[in-house]
């Protein structure tokens, strides 16, 4: 455990060794960075395994620290009774059930409406298509990105009357 203690190097993304301690316990290593966390950016881990009899083996892995969270999703499409959806305050009105959302999101996100994740993992414009319940609609709209940071709620209030009145009596 003291030799593989003594290899560990940590770098950040510009080459510079990050300085903090090395620890084991049932063999596993824990780095623990020096003056806390560490910043948002890119680090490559490089360590050498030796044992009792003397044989080594270079290991080295790179992560990423991403503590940002993605910028919130814009609803760039759909066409309701009431025009292009628009998000609140606007009241959103539709005649039909099915109703298509598209928009924008940041590189690497997944988009998710109302806690089910719609669109998986990716970069460019979504589009979802959901059968919404007769009457008010609360649409919560955000993105996940890979290190689950979430961005802010943007929200969709959507009417639906997708009924025709019917006579009860003539």
């Amino acid at each position: 455990d003291a030799f593989v203690i003594g290899s560990v190097v940590v770098r950040d993304g510009g080459g510079q060794t990050v300085s903090g301690t090395t620890t084991a316990l049932n063999d596993k290593f824990t780095f623990t960075p020096a003056g806390g966390p560490l910043p948002d950016g890119s680090y490559t881990v490089s360590l050498t395994a030796k044992d009792m009899a003397g044989n080594s083996h270079d290991y080295s892995f790179s992560f990423t620290v991403d503590g940002q969270a993605p910028a919130k999703p814009t609803i760039t499409g759909g066409t309701v009774v009431t025009g292009p959806l628009q998000v609140r305050p606007f009241a959103n009105q539709s005649r039909n059930a099915p109703v298509t959302i598209t928009g924008t999101r940041e590189a690497g996100t997944s988009v998710w409406m109302n806690n089910y994740r719609l669109v998986s993992a990716g970069t460019g414009d979504w589009s979802v298509t959901r059968t919404l319940n007769q009457g008010a609609n609360a649409l919560e709209i955000w993105l996940l990105d890979a290190a689950g940071n979430r961005s802010e709620s943007v929200w969709l209030d959507v009417f639906v009357d997708s009924v025709a009145p019917s006579a009860t009596a003539v």
